[in-house]
């Protein structure tokens, strides 16, 4: 079974449960190459269906991953394009890619220090991220906020350059419109200048 076949049953069932059936048919290895390359053809085209396809898939197997797989980048990138483009549409975000961007941060958080090696990209752009989401308008309870919350709390990883993620969170704390979010991100600050 191809990944392009299980994607394809999967837009037309419209259901994860169709990932979830193929478990046992698939070597990891094999699935995990396919995956970086359905990941990077995802971010050529930019194709919301195939960024949410993908993160299911990297929750669903627990993969073996390498030094030189570029999954986590692909997927950066492309959180980084999208958030370009809801620049462009004055921050009205949509709901799939909320969802994208709450899904992509709750892998970096359950991975990441997994695979410190693979994840580096991200941490190098996730300063930028975090500031570009925090200009985002939403309501509490969504994707957003969920998105928003979990990217914030991985400022503080050892990977990051903490003096940017302090400058982040000091923006943030004085400009945001949401008072939960000034709050954890005044809890944040306190933290990483504990490490100090």
């Amino acid at each position: 079974m191809k990944i392009d076949n299980i994607y394809n049953e999967y837009i037309k069932s419209e259901d994860s449960e169709v990932i979830w059936k193929y478990c046992d048919q698939i070597e990891n290895d094999t699935l995990k190459n396919e995956l970086e390359k359905f990941i990077f053809n995802a971010l050529t085209e930019l194709n919301k269906d195939k960024f949410i396809f993908s993160l299911y898939i990297l929750q669903g197997y627990e993969f073996n991953f390498k030094n030189n797989d570029k999954h986590f980048e692909y997927i950066t990138k492309g959180i980084i394009s999208f958030l370009n483009n809801e620049k462009e549409n004055k921050g009205n975000i949509k709901s799939d890619i909320s969802f994208i961007m709450s899904e992509f941060f709750d892998i970096i958080n359950k991975l990441g220090t997994k695979y410190d090696e693979l994840v580096i990209y991200t941490f190098k752009e996730l300063p930028h991220i975090v500031f570009e989401i925090s200009k985002i308008k939403f309501k509490r309870g969504s994707h957003m906020e969920i998105a928003m919350l979990k990217s914030m709390n991985l400022l503080t990883y050892k990977l990051n350059n903490l003096k940017e993620s302090i400058i982040v969170l000091e923006e943030i704390k004085e400009d945001h419109f949401d008072d939960g979010i000034v709050e954890e991100a005044d809890d944040l600050l306190k933290e990483i200048k504990n490490y100090g």
